[in-house]
């Protein structure tokens, strides 16, 4: 007998997956992203900006904010 075809899917973009096979994508966590779908990891956004979880993109750093490692911290109070 015929066993129909399973159509395989990609993670979407602002998620992985490292692993073949039946397995769920993971969301990138905060200061990373993944820009296309099936990617096999996220990446740390660079110096300036920053990225929520499951982002496709990194964010420039606004006013008032600084920010290291992908993560936007507020400047401390009577700086900018």
């Amino acid at each position: 007998s015929d066993v129909p075809a399973s159509p395989c899917r990609s993670c979407p973009a602002g998620m992985f997956s490292s692993q073949d096979g039946p397995t769920a994508c993971t969301i990138c966590e905060l200061g990373t992203f993944s820009t296309f779908p099936a990617s096999p990891t996220c990446s740390r956004c660079p110096p300036g900006t920053y990225a929520v979880s499951a982002s496709v993109s990194c964010v420039l750093c606004p006013r008032g904010y600084y920010c290291t490692a992908g993560l936007r911290r507020a400047c401390p109070t009577n700086t900018f």
